[in-house]
């Protein structure tokens, strides 16, 4: 609508002047048309009043001189003649209405057209593929049953059909839509009207006028200001502000609609007239081709409330959906639809099943490639903490960081979200394989995470930690020293200073950690040629064993020469096979030619003693509260 377009001035001349049939404005005496609604005078007169009242016509030619009363009488009748349609309160329903709409349900009524404009008004129901009403548009039928509807609307729409007061639902089959046109011309299956308004090609040169659908105001006429010309339509803006569903006119003919809120603008027909108008397009193609194996289709078979699903089951569902490439604009999808709803859902039916103890299901649900499609940072989140809940932290993060290279661009606020979970993954991740001394696994994960996150200084104190652990103050001394440190980690950093300390002043001693309070005292020893055995600290036991598979992996032999000796275990009394380890080696300390027997113990499968026959070579200080065992050489 263009709010600047000069207004019609009434026109200044001494001509003898009269009034508009229509809108009863003054106009010249021998004007073919009204400058103020377009109404044709000269011929649009004697037409209208044939049209309107023939009787009248006879009357006036033999009644001469009674002929100026009889027109002034036609030009009231004229201004108060009901044109318009009655008001109707029908919308597309926003939120739409979820059930099944029943063949014989009537729609919302409408009087009979007035004028010679005839029209077959009524409502078009949209049922998506799940049986459930999508939306419900005003319509009207025009002659040979033709009737507009925005395409976007009926994008989804499964089954259509045409409602009207007084007849069976009619099924909309068939119709015309380009790529081009935002509006499609589609058909009624039967009921077609002989007697109603024929559409015709809009005429640039003709004046235009538009009548509401769903009130009873008079023709307003309109000028287009801007045409955008398509295959079968003419998006037009116009002089006037019309927020309404309606039509245009022509010579008492359809020439095009408004559609008030769903679609801006006009719409005139360009197309073939009559007979040479042919349906190009079936609804079920429209459907096929606009709709069909979307990821909205997906997204509305998860969400129909005829199935009766488990949280899981529909979380599962709604999931999957993010396979299929989207077909609509989030702005032209229907709210239950969106992704801001969808999104939320999902969260609620994450945490019911974690809350049921189904993290792990939870986690099998998503992969990189659902959460790259879905592009929320927010579901990004909550499954990767599932995965770490249900599946480990290993999972999680290789999960989260597969997914941030699979998604499209992302905002830096989000960006940062994602890596501050990233950085909290890895210091949970690096914290337990340390308690669990899973030194091998810490390694490569911290190599991993501060190659990732090289800012994070949270992660390279971990690395410092890892170090320490391993008895390696060297490496800490050099990792403590790589970065410099905000005063809030000023205690940390201290903390491990003053442990690198303590290894230093206990260089050439054993230090074994142990978690403080603990029975077990484990440690990791290199065997030989570089085996890695698992031993327990046992002072009660009077020799080292190793197990049955770690003799086979040295080669050492086992025959009925070797010595035979009687041990007492938690499972009973057994006779082990005497060998002897060429080394044993803890930190950079080794022992050779150590005697051992070889015996699988029931309890701790996998692991080894280590008893006195090794012990008694060290002075020990074992400090339980502290989880630390020193072993200094004799």
């Amino acid at each position: 609508m263009n709010n600047d377009q000069p207004e019609i001035q009434a026109p200044e001349s001494s001509q003898p002047t009269t009034l508009c049939p229509l809108c009863q404005s003054e106009i010249a005496e021998d004007a073919n048309f009204c400058a103020y609604c377009g109404k044709q005078i000269r011929r649009g007169r004697a037409a209208g009043i044939t049209r309107w009242a023939g009787y009248l016509v006879l009357v006036l030619l033999v009644a001469g001189g009674l002929g100026f009363y009889y027109l002034r009488q036609q030009q009231v009748a004229l201004r108060n003649e009901t044109i318009g349609l009655q008001r109707s309160e029908s919308v597309i329903s926003q939120p739409p209405e979820r059930r099944t709409t029943p063949a014989t349900e009537s729609p919302i009524p409408f009087a009979r057209d007035a004028s010679s404009i005839s029209v077959t008004v009524g409502t078009v129901v949209l049922n998506d593929i799940t049986g459930q009403q999508m939306a419900r548009i005003p319509a009207a039928a025009l002659a040979g049953g033709w009737l507009a509807l925005p395409k976007r609307i009926c994008l989804g729409g499964y089954d259509w059909q045409f409602l009207s007061e007084g007849r069976p639902p009619t099924p909309i089959e068939e119709g015309i839509a380009a790529d081009d046109d935002p509006v499609g011309l589609w058909r009624l299956r039967t009921g077609l009207e002989p007697d109603a308004v024929q559409l015709v090609a809009w005429r640039p040169d003709r004046p235009l006028n538009w009548i509401p659908l769903t009130g009873t105001d008079d023709p307003v006429a309109v000028t287009p200001v801007a045409v955008e010309q398509g295959s079968h339509f003419a998006r037009v803006q116009l002089d006037s502000d019309i927020f309404e569903v309606g039509f245009f006119i022509q010579d008492e003919k359809v020439v095009g609609w408004t559609f008030g809120d769903l679609v801006e603008d006009g719409f005139l027909w360009i197309g073939a007239d009559g007979s040479g108008r042919l349906a190009d397009l079936r609804v079920d193609d429209f459907y096929r081709i606009g709709f069909a194996g979307s990821r909205e289709e997906e997204l509305l078979r998860a969400l129909t409330p005829a199935g009766d699903y488990t949280d899981l089951e529909r979380l599962a569902l709604l999931a999957g959906a993010f396979r299929y490439d989207s077909r609509m604009a989030p702005e032209d999808l229907r709210p239950e639809l969106r992704p801001a709803a969808v999104f939320e859902l999902m969260q609620e039916l994450i945490q019911n099943s974690i809350n049921a103890g189904l993290a792990v299901e939870v986690a099998d649900l998503f992969d990189a490639e659902i959460l790259s499609r879905a592009a929320d940072p927010a579901l990004v989140i909550d499954v990767i903490r599932a995965t770490a809940a249900g599946s480990g932290f290993g999972r999680a993060v290789g999960l989260l960081e597969n997914t941030v290279e699979l998604m499209p661009a992302i905002e830096a606020d989000d960006l940062d979200r994602l890596k501050q979970v990233q950085a909290e993954l890895y210091r949970r991740w690096l914290t337990n394989l340390i308690q669990d001394r899973d030194f091998v696994t810490a390694a490569e994960t911290f190599e991993n995470g501060r190659g990732r996150l090289p800012d994070d200084l949270d992660i390279h104190l971990l690395g410092v930690k890892l170090a320490l652990a391993q008895n390696d103050w060297t490496e800490a001394e050099r990792l403590l020293a790589e970065k410099t440190y905000p005063p809030d980690l000023s205690a940390a950093v201290a903390g491990l200073r003053s442990q690198i300390l303590d290894l230093k002043a206990q260089a050439g001693t054993i230090v074994i950690r142990f978690a403080p309070g603990s029975r077990q005292i484990p440690v990791v020893a290199s065997l030989d040629t570089g085996v890695r055995q698992q031993f327990i600290v046992d002072t009660g036991a009077s020799m080292v064993t190793i197990p049955s598979d770690t003799a086979r992996e040295l080669g050492l032999v086992i025959s009925v020469r070797n010595p035979r000796r009687t041990i007492y275990t938690a499972g009973g009394v057994l006779t082990a096979p005497e060998v002897v380890l060429p080394s044993i080696a803890i930190d950079d300390w080794e022992v050779k030619n150590v005697k051992a027997l070889v015996v699988d113990l029931p309890d701790e499968l996998g692991y080894g003693l280590l008893g006195m026959n090794y012990l008694r070579r060290f002075r020990m200080d074992l400090n339980t509260d502290e989880g630390l065992l020193l072993l200094e050489p004799r």
